[in-house]
Formats: structure tokens, C-alpha cells, sequence
């Protein structure tokens, strides 16, 4: 009996290895509309390198443009992507600029491209969290917030864990479109 409780406790742990999700919250502003949502862009994140075997700002923008591949109902625009646009358009480098001065030219253009903006935050002392703010893109409204927690060692600290948790949350907000659809949708069927 021991050792089938043991063998169970070790195919529970390997399980979990990659990222152990602690916990998540949602929620969604209120009045916010979600439905018109089809295109969300990446814009630069909170996020401080604190250990070797982390991944740089850089690393962590691609990896969250990666995560956001999977998405259904909408699509995931990068930062990088987002900044050749504006570049197209108005020969500013959002890239080259400091961080205060690109953050301002980003939220004057973002409205162009794309319905609305991922700010995501990192927390990564204790326990790593990401924090997910999506705005909208034409009046910087908050519309919806998000929060996963991963694992506590320095395993979870990864560029991996963190594209895990990041899909996480564009699942998580790729539901909260798809029921304020639904729920449009048999209020329409209700109407008539």
C-alpha cells in the first residue's frame, strides 16, 4: 500500500514539474464588452531578469507572442510587430526610444492595429504570478484582469513556465469572449 501511495505521490510530481498552478483569478470590468475583440497586441511588459536561467524582456515578449499562437476567436499581435507597423507609419522606433517616451507613442498608435493591448506583469519572488491586463486600445480602458500563479523554486523562473502561464491566460480569456457571445447571442434569441 506504501508504495503504490508513493508511486502515485511520484506521478503526481512529474506531472506537475513543469509549472504548478496554485491558483487563478478573473475578472472582468464592468460594462466591459469583450465581443468586439479581434485582434489583441502584446505591449512592453513589468518585468525584472532577477536570476541567471531567466529570460531576458526580449525573450519574454517573444515567448509571449509564441504562447499566443493558440489562440481561438482572436489573435495575438505581437510587440515587435506592432512597433514595424508604427515604424511603417510614422518612421518612430518605438524600439530605439526610452521606455517612458516609446510607452506614449505606443498607446497614441495601438488603436490603429488592433482592438486592444496585453499589459502582463511578472511577479517572480516567492512565487511566480503573471498578471494580465488587457485595455482597450482606443480610450486605455481597463476591460479585463487576470492572474495565474506557477510554482515556487527556481525551475518555475523559466522562459517556458512562463509561455505555460501566458497560455493560460489567453485561454482563459479566449472563454470570457466566447461567453459574452454566447450570452449576446441568447439575448438576442430572447428579443425576438
Amino acid at each position: 500500500m506504501k508504495k503504490l501511495i508513493r508511486l502515485a505521490a511520484l506521478i503526481m510530481v512529474m506531472a506537475f514539474s513543469t509549472v504548478c498552478f496554485a491558483g487563478q483569478a478573473e475578472t472582468i470590468e464592468e460594462g466591459a464588452d469583450l465581443t468586439g475583440i479581434k485582434k489583441l497586441t502584446i505591449c512592453l511588459p513589468y518585468y525584472t531578469k532577477m536570476l541567471e536561467g531567466e529570460p531576458t524582456t526580449d525573450e519574454l515578449l517573444k515567448g509571449l507572442a509564441e504562447a499566443g499562437k493558440k489562440t481561438k476567436g482572436y489573435e495575438v499581435i505581437s510587440y515587435n510587430d506592432l512597433a514595424r507597423e508604427i515604424k511603417a507609419d510614422t518612421a518612430i522606433d518605438i524600439r530605439r526610444l526610452p521606455i517612458p517616451e516609446s510607452k506614449k507613442v505606443y498607446k497614441e498608435h495601438v488603436g490603429k492595429y488592433a482592438d486592444a493591448y496585453l499589459f502582463v506583469t511578472i511577479a517572480n519572488n516567492s512565487r511566480v504570478n503573471l498578471f494580465g491586463s488587457v485595455y482597450d486600445a482606443k480610450t486605455h480602458e481597463l476591460l479585463y484582469d487576470f492572474r495565474v500563479e506557477g510554482g515556487k523554486s527556481t525551475e518555475h523562473k523559466t522562459l517556458r513556465s512562463y509561455q505555460t502561464l501566458a497560455e493560460k491566460f489567453y485561454e482563459a480569456f479566449g472563454l470570457a469572449i466566447a461567453k459574452q457571445i454566447k450570452k449576446a447571442r441568447n439575448g438576442d434569441d430572447e428579443e425576438e
